[in-house]
């Protein structure tokens, strides 16, 4: 990529097994989430009826509190992903920029000039594209994703390993 804050290239190595969800999180399960008292009510628009399509207006403070009560209610610990989980489970164990090659292609995400099933005023329901080699749909387009740590403006320091890159002036 051109994005400098994606520079330097860096291994990284995920030497512990983790899980992730097969679908984004979608409105329904963010509105089970609301409704038990776990999670704010969250700014929508007239597409948030459709309870199939991924909840959106969510910010990283609002995802933390998600898993903490999916953790609740699941009895297991839920987090979310470092950001080299993420990336690894979104390519779904190829070596390409995307799980298909190296370029976007049309149908094969949500997104502008992707082709089919995307409109401009509302994200596709989760699982309308092909799932990855790891059985994982919608990783690339669709809705922004939330990891586990802030934003840093490169890689530079980031960890070799898949553990969270912690910061005490974290501003996510």
């Amino acid at each position: 990529s051109s994005d400098p804050s994606e520079k330097p290239a860096h291994h990284v190595a995920i030497s512990a097994p983790f899980a992730i969800g097969k679908y984004e999180v979608t409105t329904a399960q963010w509105n089970a989430c609301v409704d038990a008292g776990g999670c704010p009510h969250v700014a929508s628009d007239a597409s948030a009826a459709n309870l199939n399509t991924p909840a959106r207006n969510v910010s990283w403070d609002d995802a933390q509190l998600y898993v903490k009560w999916l953790s609740g209610i699941g009895g297991r610990p839920y987090r979310l992903p470092t950001e080299a989980e993420w990336e690894y489970a979104a390519r779904g164990g190829t070596a390409t920029r995307f799980w298909w090659g190296e370029q976007m292609r049309k149908g094969k995400a949500n997104c502008m000039d992707c082709g089919e099933p995307w409109r401009m005023d509302a994200p596709a329901n989760v699982g309308s594209f092909a799932a990855n080699p790891f059985g994982l749909f919608d990783m690339n387009g669709s809705v922004w994703e939330w990891v586990s740590y802030c934003w840093h403006n490169s890689y530079k320091g980031a960890p070799s390993d898949a553990r969270v890159w912690d910061d005490p002036n974290c501003r996510t």
